[in-house]
């Protein structure tokens, strides 16, 4: 069955083109400049459909270093995959986010506490992808009990660093203490709790290396 453009969704289609291109879209330029200032964020050049959370720590030596070409996408109107949440760029407790040049996300949580995250060159992190560097909470339930101080003080961290040229596929988790090598493609879903060598495909949770990719690597 073929179906023509009704008068109706013409115009739809006509205001909605004109509203991302003479207001919303340069709204959300000049909304995100100011949270990343706001923020202290060190950032080159971004690109973003919709206005990501910024929230770094700067009492406790957090920030947040961004390169060049920075693409984003805030929000399910914008990547319609069924993940409604805006990006979010978290640094606390003296961690750090590093994101280098040529980076793509969409709805992507970025959680560096206590530890670091860095995203090399040219990756992509799919819709809903989530990046924590900590555990958030002590897996000792003693500990959980004193949400206060015993908690806080005992909860683990360690740092993430995700290669160059990476793909992370929508929904994924990756969880403290991970490296992911450079070309590696993380399958959608998946939950990486240790390292995952370059030049591979893995998935599943625990995520586990399903093939080396060697097809794909580049000879030098």
């Amino acid at each position: 069955m073929i179906y023509s453009m009704t008068p109706l969704m013409f115009l739809y289609k006509a205001v909605r083109k004109l509203w991302r291109t003479l207001l919303r879209d340069p709204l959300c330029h000049i909304a995100t400049q100011i949270v990343m200032r706001g923020n202290g964020v060190i950032c080159g050049s971004v690109s973003t459909n919709g206005i990501p959370i910024v929230s770094v720590d700067r009492k406790k030596r957090s920030g947040i270093v961004i390169g060049r070409n920075l693409r984003m996408n805030n929000g399910n109107a914008d990547n319609c995959i069924g993940f409604p949440a805006r990006c979010t760029l978290m640094a606390v407790d003296e961690g750090h986010i590093h994101i280098a040049d040529n980076v793509g996300m969409s709805q992507t949580a970025l959680c560096a506490m206590g530890a670091d995250i860095t995203i090399g060159s040219h990756t992509l992190l799919g819709g809903g992808v989530k990046i924590y560097s900590s555990d958030f909470h002590s897996l000792n339930y003693q500990d959980r009990r004193d949400y206060k101080i015993a908690d806080k003080e005992n909860r683990r961290s360690a740092p993430v660093v995700i290669g160059n040229d990476c793909f992370i596929g929508a929904g994924s988790i990756i969880l403290k203490g991970v490296t992911i090598g450079d070309r590696t493609i993380i399958a959608a879903g998946s939950v990486v709790t240790k390292y995952i060598p370059a030049d591979c495909i893995a998935g599943g949770n625990p995520a586990r290396v399903i093939r080396q990719n060697k097809s794909e690597i580049l000879m030098t």
